[in-house]
């Protein structure tokens, strides 16, 4: 903790963008953060969910290369940023931190393939299906009928969140909603079962696999 610093981040605030050139290690020790990339006009693609415990910019650190992603805060998160020459330090002096720190990147790199696989050959409905279980398991809150995802999610949010149309997650959401499984409260998602979205998902790995 002596070589890093502990800043606290209100909801909504931008963490760091892309193309910062100093690279931190940023431990999130609180709350939760998405990482994505946007283009000039303003369309944004999103990379991961990072919930605490959670590290970021490893990669950059190690590297030495500048800030690959923009990343903001979904709640109020509580970060350690420890600067590279630090990093760099603690990789040659104590082997079970760089240990750590590859095994971080190792489970990021089979995260990545994963996003890869599904961009090239899963359809919109299990690509969606994936994305609200991910937020159902970070932000899930028991509620009457269901879980509460307890952060606000429009249908435009979604849709840039997966790269595709809107009018592809309309038709995704419509069918869930349809039959009962998604409802709309006030703004925020409430899926009622869990175990359809689920199953979209391994139909879809069936047929991959064939």
């Amino acid at each position: 903790i002596a070589a890093g610093v502990i800043r606290v981040v209100p909801q909504g605030a931008t963490l760091h963008r892309r193309g910062e050139a100093d690279p931190q290690l940023v431990l999130l020790i609180s709350g939760s953060v998405q990482m994505f990339s946007s283009t000039a006009d303003g369309e944004e693609l999103m990379i991961a969910l990072v919930r605490a415990p959670g590290l970021m910019g490893e990669a950059e650190c190690m590297l030495g290369v500048p800030a690959r992603t923009d990343s903001r805060a979904l709640e109020r998160c509580c970060v350690l940023e420890i600067d590279r020459r630090a990093v760099s330090a603690a990789l040659a002096a104590c082997p079970r931190f760089a240990a750590n720190l590859a095994r971080a990147l190792a489970d990021k790199l089979c995260g990545a393939e994963a996003r890869q696989l599904a961009l090239a050959f899963e359809p919109v409905e299990a690509r969606l299906a994936r994305l609200l279980v991910e937020y159902a398991e970070a932000y899930g809150l028991p509620v009457h009928g269901g879980i509460k995802i307890r952060v606000p999610l429009g249908q435009d949010q979604l849709a840039s969140a997966l790269g595709v149309a809107r009018r592809s997650v309309t038709r995704a959401l419509k069918s869930w909603t349809d039959g009962g499984v998604l409802a709309k409260q006030a703004g925020f998602y409430v899926i009622s079962d869990l175990r359809p979205l689920r199953a979209a998902l391994s139909l879809d790995a069936m047929a991959m696999a064939r």
